[in-house]
């Protein structure tokens, strides 16, 4: 198995603001209590993400500034007329995790193994089930190395969309870092998109032949940002504060509070759709993305996903019952459904206490 261990070491020059820095310290936590847990190969690069609380304390960001990635980069929050708020640490994050898990998975392909697993910063594990078409071991090897590649990088994208919306959906269901209460940052409204971003950036970019991956993150980012309308980092900043009272509450990361959630993870339709900002762009048209599939018949591929989660006892309370693996399409409209409740009980709760 492979256990994503974050590295608290920095390579890159990364700007961080006070509620970066929290979730920074979070995660080197996490990163100091796995450190029994053996590292497979490079470990991407952990950038922590951007939240907002205090609004002076957010690092605003455009084209200009970004950087490249992995080399001198920027990372917070930018903002786009159609793809709303975007954190790019963790569009970054999503690229270099699709990368991590393709490369093992190949591997994995390549000598007939029938079950992958890797594991991210929470304690869940994550797994792909395996089936090969009859005569795959037979096929001359550079045959099988570009089906492999093929099949390993969608299967990335899948896995790494769905192990951090699990990552999110945990967090919300009260899994804590050594302790640490980091509710505030599950199910963001920025969060969902910006994960399912990094993650087509990432199969993007391990799709360009003409580039270095790093390079082939930078053009598309670069790409994806224009296409989604991205504005100036002075009117994104200043655009911001019309959702302080609406979206969130509070100052700082561990004393703000979220007023909503976004609890659209692509289940109904596929596809996630971003939150326009108001006050940013008139002709705002929220541009939508599509969910990964593992839809790999084409070369006579089966591939399963599930997870063996942290926390079983309270998830299989919100389930109902016991389980073996979860499975996104099965489990997770249970889950979802269970969370819209407590968010509606939560404001029900808030406005009696007005």
């Amino acid at each position: 198995m492979d256990v994503l261990a974050f590295s608290s070491r920095r390579t890159v020059p990364v700007k961080q603001t006070a509620c970066a820095a929290a979730r920074a310290a979070v995660l080197t936590a996490i990163t100091v209590s796995a450190s029994g847990c053996l590292s497979i190969g490079p470990k991407p690069l952990f950038r922590a993400g951007s939240c907002f609380g205090s609004i002076s304390k957010v690092s605003f960001h455009d084209l200009s500034d970004i950087g490249r990635h992995r080399s001198f980069e920027h990372n917070g929050m930018v903002g786009t007329c159609d793809g709303g708020f975007i954190d790019i640490g963790h569009v970054r994050n999503g690229a270099d995790l699709t990368r991590w898990v393709a490369r093992r998975l190949e591997k994995k392909l390549l000598s007939g193994q029938t079950e992958h697993s890797f594991k991210l910063t929470d304690p869940s594990t994550h797994y792909f089930s395996i089936k090969y078409p009859a005569g795959f071991e037979d096929l001359p090897l550079e045959e099988r190395r570009a089906i492999a590649r093929d099949i390993s990088i969608q299967t990335a994208a899948y896995g790494v969309y769905w192990s951090t919306t699990w990552h999110e959906i945990i967090t919300y269901l009260g899994w804590r870092p050594v302790g640490i209460d980091v509710l505030i940052s599950a199910l963001s409204f920025e969060d969902n998109y910006s994960n399912l971003l990094g993650a087509t950036i990432g199969e993007t970019a391990l799709r360009d032949t003409e580039r270095s991956f790093n390079a082939a993150v930078t053009k598309a980012i670069n790409d994806e940002f224009t296409k989604l309308g991205i504005r100036p980092k002075h009117e994104a900043k200043a655009a911001s504060k019309n959702i302080y009272g609406r979206w969130y509450v509070g100052e700082g990361y561990f004393g703000s509070k979220m007023l909503q959630r976004d609890l659209d993870i692509g289940l109904d339709d596929n596809r996630l759709t971003p939150w326009p900002i108001p006050g940013l762009c008139a002709d705002a048209e929220p541009h939508s993305y599509p969910v990964p599939t593992l839809d790999v018949g084409r070369h006579g591929f089966a591939i399963e996903y599930s997870i063996d989660p942290a926390i079983r006892r309270k998830v299989t309370q919100v389930l109902g019952g016991r389980f073996d693996r979860l499975v996104p399409r099965t489990h997770f409209p249970i889950i979802m459904a269970h969370i819209k409740k407590q968010e509606i009980l939560r404001f029900s709760s808030d406005w009696l206490e007005q």
